[in-house]
């Protein structure tokens, strides 16, 4: 099985959780008491943050996908970096560290070019760098739109 079709599998195992909160959190309010309709109301609270979580990660990913297959279509191919790996597949740190530096320069010398933040935001996931991966990829996403 595939890592995109795995994904949308446990997002939407996640969320059919969240829905499966309905039940519990009806009952506890419709118990009457001040505890019971707390309660509920708490569950409601935290089912609605674990859905606009879900919801959020899974746009994330999907917006990478149309920024890398965008890349690739324009015939570039440095989205598939070629790092020095052990044998589980992991990077070795110090290969990850060198390709961030190496994109960080890039996006330096050409800090308007969406394909370099796009890079540098591979670099910081190759790097498990989440934060920076992040915001360099909403970076990637601004210059592209516009």
């Amino acid at each position: 099985m595939n890592r995109k079709l795995l994904s949308l599998v446990a997002a939407a195992v996640s969320l059919l959780g969240v829905v499966a909160l309905a039940a519990p959190i009806v009952g506890q309010i419709l118990t009457g008491t001040v505890t019971g309709i707390v309660l509920g109301l708490s569950l409601g609270v935290i089912g609605a943050v674990a859905a606009i979580l879900i919801v959020n990660q899974i746009r994330f990913g999907m917006s990478a996908d149309r920024l890398l297959r965008k890349l690739v279509a324009e015939g570039d191919d440095r989205g598939y970096p070629d790092l020095p790996r052990r044998p589980s597949g992991r990077v070795f740190p110090d290969a990850a560290m060198m390709y961030v530096e190496k994109c960080r320069a890039e996006v330096a010398a050409d800090p308007t070019d969406w394909r370099l933040w796009f890079l540098l935001a591979g670099s910081f996931e190759i790097a498990h760098d989440r934060r920076n991966s992040v915001r360099a990829l909403a970076r990637a996403k601004e210059l592209l739109a516009g």
